[in-house]
């Protein structure tokens, strides 16, 4: 399989983010209330860039996040007083260090993840050393920001500790390019009149560092996680998903048209052509711009927009050819069986492409498209698959539901949760508590295993529409471990995990996504049992040769709707899914 291959000209841009909390109230709260940080918080990031003609790629990148906190003189001289030598260097919270490549700090191997760091301050000046605690450690010890100084965990770095004697300067962390190793940043912790000073060595040869911006603005921006990859080694991705999930997106830049969209049904050369029509990468035609948002998605969910990252141009010529499509009551793409499909995907795309960089140049085709899904979903009839008309279609009402999750993360459209509760009670609408599913529509027989035949656009031996219901009530508000109906839908998505089978049109790959989706929200032993099928089943069926090179074969529903484009921006969305949306609390 082909993997991403970063060039040797690149740079390294430095992000410093500040934001101002807010004060949650003079009242301590109620054992196990969440609290709201006051003071002020501050981020600092290293992004390592290789340049190229037609944008950049991120090779990788580190950043600290902590809570600033004004010198007081003869600080450490009381920490030391106290008996305790561990200090959580900084206010509030813990302090966090996030890397997505394994890096030496201060000659001592740590790997990619996110980590709490405490400041070990010795027993005299000019000793310590920062220590870098796994934060499942730390909440197996049933640590907090305020125990910094109990227990003996963590990666211990040695420090370099001075002090001038003068100065007052609130805590400050600096990063630096040091211009005599390409490799390396210059960590500098400034409290007062000391400098704590270590290095920071990353795994590349040959870069030429070069500063290119330093930005101010919120740490915890809308879908914060993607771009800087929160949980991705929490909950079991790394540098593998990293890799296939780069090489996907790599084959849809290649597939891209010189318009901005991708096709759903040209893809139908295979180097096999004994392998059947589920493998050749066509499907019926007419849903480009279903396919479209979808690969658009793809690239979202890794941190591009049309602003910034790697894919930043595939994204803007995605958009602008998908806001080309939209008529004037918002719909995106023509108003045919396929509706709930293609405008669905387009409308969440652009929804979090607005979102994301809260953006006005996409901000009024959102609000339209999320409109015309609200009134075509719950305010009169739409479209089945099928063609025929009728009160609610499972799919589009959670798709609809999707993009008022995601309109309600980007903060910028107006929506409300009353709308959010009208998907929840169309899902209940369909749901039959009898056998804890969700059918397709409500004039439908509830779906039961069968001989493969499909209802709408999912298999009825898959539970795909069980995972839209669960991802609907989730959304809605309900929480899994008060639901029933929650708690059931695990226990039947976990009988069907995505297994790869020999026979292609078993594989449902739009299953696979929507199960992803819905198990991680759910969390705990079933998003562990899910994600450990998941996997291989993923990362075996992409394909490493010629053309195919970093793309899916089309399987089951999702091949014959969107063809290889959709397959492949599903499966690249699978391994999203650390950092796509975080779980809902």
């Amino acid at each position: 399989m082909s993997r991403t291959r970063i060039s040797a000209a690149a740079s390294i841009v430095f992000l410093a983010v500040g934001w101002c909390g807010v004060v949650h109230g003079q009242n301590a709260p109620r054992p196990g209330t969440p609290t709201i940080e006051s003071g002020r918080r501050e981020t600092v990031r290293a992004m390592w860039k290789s340049g190229a003609s037609n944008g950049y790629a991120v090779a990788g990148q580190c950043g600290f996040s902590y809570g600033r906190i004004p010198w007081r003189h003869g600080f450490f001289d009381a920490v030391r007083e106290s008996g305790k030598r561990r200090w959580r260097l900084g206010r509030d919270a813990w302090t966090t260090f996030e890397t997505d490549v394994p890096v030496l700090v201060g000659g001592i191997d740590l790997s990619a993840g996110l980590y709490y760091v405490v400041l070990d301050i010795g027993t005299k000046p000019g000793s310590g050393a920062l220590v870098f605690i796994d934060p499942i450690r730390a909440r197996e010890l049933r640590q907090d920001a305020q125990d910094a100084d109990q227990g003996g965990v963590g990666t211990v770095v040695p420090v370099l500790f001075t002090d001038d004697g003068e100065g007052s300067a609130p805590l400050t962390f600096l990063l630096k390019a040091d211009p005599s190793d390409t490799r390396r940043l210059d960590l500098l912790i400034v409290f007062g009149s000391w400098l704590i000073s270590t290095s920071i060595v990353a795994p590349f040869d040959g870069y030429d560092p070069k500063v290119v911006r330093v930005d101010r603005g919120e740490p915890h921006r809308p879908f914060y996680g993607r771009f800087h990859r929160r949980s991705l080694r929490a909950e079991g991705g790394g540098a593998l998903t990293e890799a296939v999930v780069a090489s996907g997106l790599q084959w849809l830049v290649r597939n891209q048209k010189p318009d901005g969209s991708w096709a759903s049904h040209e893809y139908v050369v295979n180097d096999d052509p004994q392998r059947g029509r589920f493998l050749g990468g066509g499907s019926r035609p007419g849903n480009e711009v279903g396919v479209s948002g979808a690969a658009v998605l793809a690239f979202l969910g890794a941190g591009s927009t049309h602003r910034e990252g790697v894919y930043r141009e595939s994204v803007r010529k995605g958009l602008k050819w998908l806001r080309a499509q939209q008529d004037a009551e918002g719909c995106f793409g023509p108003r045919d069986r396929n509706v709930a499909f293609n405008h669905g995907l387009a409308a969440l795309a652009m929804v979090e492409a607005s979102g994301m960089n809260q953006s006005s140049l996409w901000r009024a085709s959102a609000q339209t498209g999320l409109d015309f899904s609200i009134r075509s979903t719950f305010e009169g009839p739409i479209r089945r698959f099928d063609g025929q008309p009728d009160d609610f279609d499972a799919l589009a009402v959670g798709r609809t539901a999707m993009t008022l999750h995601a309109a309600k993360i980007g903060q910028g459209l107006a929506t409300s949760n009353e709308s959010l509760q009208a998907a929840r009670n169309a899902i209940i609408d369909l749901s039959d508590e009898s056998n804890w599913r969700t059918g397709y529509a409500r004039s439908i027989a509830r779906p039961t295993p069968a001989d493969g035949a499909t209802v709408g656009n999912a298999t009825v031996e898959s539970e795909s529409l069980t995972a839209v219901g669960m991802l609907v009530r989730i959304f809605a508000g309900e929480r899994p471990l008060d639901s029933a109906m929650l708690q059931a839908g695990a226990r039947l998505l976990s009988r069907r995990p995505p297994v790869r089978h020999e026979d292609p049109t078993l594989n449902d790959l739009e299953s696979w996504f929507l199960g992803t989706l819905a198990m991680f929200q759910i969390g705990g032993d079933a998003w562990n049992k899910w994600h450990a099928d998941l996997l291989p089943a993923v990362v075996r069926r992409q394909r490493s040769d010629g053309s195919f090179d970093g793309s899916w074969d089309p399987a089951g529903s999702a091949g014959d709707i969107g063809g290889r484009v959709y397959s492949t921006a599903l499966m690249t969305m699978c391994l999203e899914v650390y950092y796509r949306y975080d779980r809902v609390r």
